[in-house]
């Protein structure tokens, strides 16, 4: 359960507590394979039709170096399930998502959150084919 300590703790050190809004979606990765393999997801959902309209913001996570918090605003609203299984698809921590998907379940006032460091917009190359990525340090 994501207690109140935690967000205390958070803001003590400095951190961002990110909510995601309604239409939009969190992945926690935190290696270079996690990056490759949320490139390779993400591709497949495009095969299908499912990211018209999406748009990404990636920014370095408290943890820094390859890990990284993107966050996807898509056009429509979805609820916390359907939230928690796309993360889960395009690859976010699996401890994290388990944990997302319990606080969904039991209805904690904060299910979802990210927490970052405080940071400028920076760019670096993507390893994905006919796509930009943005991404916030």
């Amino acid at each position: 359960m994501l207690k109140q300590i935690n967000l205390r703790n958070a803001k003590r050190d400095g951190l961002l507590i990110v909510q995601p809004k309604p239409n939009q979606i969190q992945v926690d990765l935190d290696s270079a394979k996690d990056i490759h393999n949320y490139a390779r997801q993400y591709m497949i959902l495009t095969r299908e039709g499912l990211t018209k309209g999406w748009k990404e913001k990636i920014t370095v996570s408290k943890g820094g170096g390859n890990h990284l918090h993107v966050t996807i605003t898509t056009p429509h609203v979805m609820d916390d399930l359907k939230r928690v299984a796309y993360a889960a698809v395009l690859g976010d921590d699996m401890k994290r998502s388990a944990l997302n998907l319990c606080r969904v379940i039991k209805r904690n006032k904060y299910p979802i959150v990210f927490f970052e460091r405080r940071g400028k917009l920076v760019r670096i190359p993507a390893a994905r084919s006919k796509r930009k990525s943005r991404v916030a340090a």
